[in-house]
């Protein structure tokens, strides 16, 4: 675009006020929003992060800076939630008769929560007053930092962050080995806002050398792209035996039940005996372990001797079924518990060892304060209670893991448990069980399964994942994928399991440190450069 007509587009976007400027960023984050799957729109991205500048440039001619920054922010992130969270509301379809009421709270209720921490990032990135060029660096730290508040936050939620656009190139998505997806999605925001450091929204300057921000947004984007490409070229090849488990064959069954069929009380027998079917059809005989996704079991089946001895037919022998099922518990306090959980099944009809998930859904699993509200979770009924946290499993014949229920596998640095139990062994591999039935052929599953796979190139680790209705899939430490069954399908994955990366990854070993550096280094510079206090020129 030739100057004149840049310089009329951010003069406009800062120019506007009022419900005029909120309409702006409401639809600047929706455009945002489409760097998610299944767009991948790294354009829109961009387009979007440069205009949410310019327009928190425009809020200096606010007679309350502050609060129009806040707004701003607010209504940016409102579109970008919106747009990329749309289909939690097909979770209500399935019994809409029930949840027709939940759709405007699931729709516009978590967007406008989660749309909060960008507000808050703009009235603070407002509120010092951050100029020049280095009021992009600011913002990006201070919005990285936002969504490092999102993952934790009243339980966290951190779906969809900026950082995870880069999804399609392999070579990108490296980076997340030294900096994890926080630091990316620092990365992210500083890259794509480039465009909008060589010109001030609030006094229309160009900057000298104005040219030189998006060109030095290109090399940061080309440095990560080499380091990846490299690391790739370096790695293994995927299918060379010597980065494989000895002796261990994995098979995922992906049974693709509808939730309304897998929740059906006149089916849940006949489900279980389609997935014991299934575990065994050809070859079968070289399989070592089975894998059912999360409540593959939809009743308890712990303390039932009869129905254990029907799943041991699906546990090979010398190997396992590992399979999602209620579990139940009576505590010391006599209460009944009911929790989430993945069983390890042997051959000869024993739960070895059992994993209760621990990050449960806020409203579908178990409701928040609920001794104060009057509500069912949707999901579980009268609510899941929650486990202890993160734990290694170990069982012989096969390598230690960590098991993630769901959604607990997005979030990053806390897949393992940390720090590391004393005296125990450390997790080989990744296993994720899942059941995304609830969001059918929607954005949901497929954003769902890429944020995952961003765990294992951040631990090192392979990453194995069973989904009732798909996407199943087997990734190893690089994020590189081995097997993988669509969403919609009905059959079985067979796999190998991967090795993990011999001496893991930096993050692994550093956590957030490396993010939190470049957070402070990039606000050092925003304060060193950002100008005096000035009055309001409206």
């Amino acid at each position: 675009m030739a100057e004149g007509p840049r310089l009329a587009v951010v003069a406009w976007l800062a120019g506007l006020s009022g419900w005029k400027r909120q309409l702006a960023a409401l639809l600047l984050g929706a455009l945002a929003a489409t760097a998610m799957p299944p767009l991948y729109d790294l354009i829109g991205l961009a387009v979007g992060l440069s205009g949410l500048v310019w327009l928190g440039d425009g809020c200096n001619r606010s007679r309350r800076p502050g609060r129009a920054a806040f707004w701003t922010g607010w209504f940016f992130g409102l579109g970008y939630f919106v747009a990329g969270l749309w289909w939690v509301c097909n979770a209500l379809f399935v019994d809409i008769e029930r949840w027709w009421w939940m759709i405007p709270f699931a729709g516009l209720g978590l967007p406008i929560l989660l749309s909060i921490f960008w507000g808050i990032a703009l009235w603070t990135w407002r509120r010092v007053r951050f100029a020049g060029p280095s009021r992009v660096a600011a913002m990006a730290a201070i919005l990285g930092v936002g969504e490092w508040l999102r993952s934790w936050v009243l339980t966290g939620f951190p779906w969809n962050m900026p950082g995870y656009a880069w999804w399609p190139f392999d070579s990108m998505l490296q980076a997340n080995a030294l900096i994890g997806a926080f630091g990316l999605t620092l990365l992210t925001f500083l890259a794509m806002m480039a465009p909008a450091a060589g010109i001030d929204g609030t006094s229309g300057r160009v900057a000298r050398r104005a040219w030189a921000w998006p060109a030095g947004a290109i090399g940061l984007i080309a440095v990560l792209a080499v380091f990846g490409h490299v690391r790739l070229v370096l790695a293994p090849d995927l299918r060379d035996p010597a980065t494989e488990t000895p002796g261990v064959l994995l098979r995922l069954v992906q049974a693709n039940f509808s939730q309304s069929e897998k929740w059906a009380d006149a089916l849940r027998n006949p489900n279980v005996d389609t997935q014991i079917e299934m575990s065994k059809i050809e070859g079968w005989t070289g399989v070592t372990h089975v894998i059912w996704p999360e409540t593959a079991v939809t009743f308890p089946v712990a303390d039932d001797p009869v129905r254990l001895a029907d799943l041991a037919v699906a546990a090979p022998v010398g190997g396992y079924l590992l399979t999602g099922a209620p579990r139940v518990t009576i505590g010391i306090d006599g209460v009944r518990r009911v929790h989430n959980a993945m069983l390890a099944i042997g051959p000869t009809a024993q739960v070895l060892t059992a994993y209760d998930k621990a990050h449960l859904v806020p409203f579908g699993e178990y409701v928040p304060f609920g001794d104060l509200i009057s509500f069912t979770g949707v999901a579980s009924g009268g609510g899941f209670t929650p486990g202890p946290g993160p734990q290694t499993i170990a069982l012989d014949g096969l390598p230690p893991f960590s098991p993630l229920i769901c959604y607990e596998a997005i979030f990053p640095g806390a897949v393992t448990a940390r720090p590391k139990e004393e005296g125990g062994p450390e997790p080989a591999w990744l296993l994720n069980i899942t059941n995304d039935a609830w969001y059918g052929d929607s954005p949901g599953p497929r954003q769902h399964l890429q944020i995952v796979r961003v765990r294992a190139i951040e631990e090192g680790l392979p990453l194995v994942r069973a989904a009732n209705t798909g996407i199943s899939a087997v990734y190893d430490g690089y994020g590189r994928e081995l097997a993988r069954l669509d969403l919609g399908l009905r059959g079985v994955v067979d796999s190998p399991l991967p090795l993990p990366l011999s001496g893991g990854t930096l993050y692994a070993a550093l956590g957030e440190a490396p993010f939190w550096a470049i957070v402070a280094g990039l606000l050092a510079w925003g304060i060193a450069a950002r100008r005096p206090r000035q009055r309001p020129q409206t």
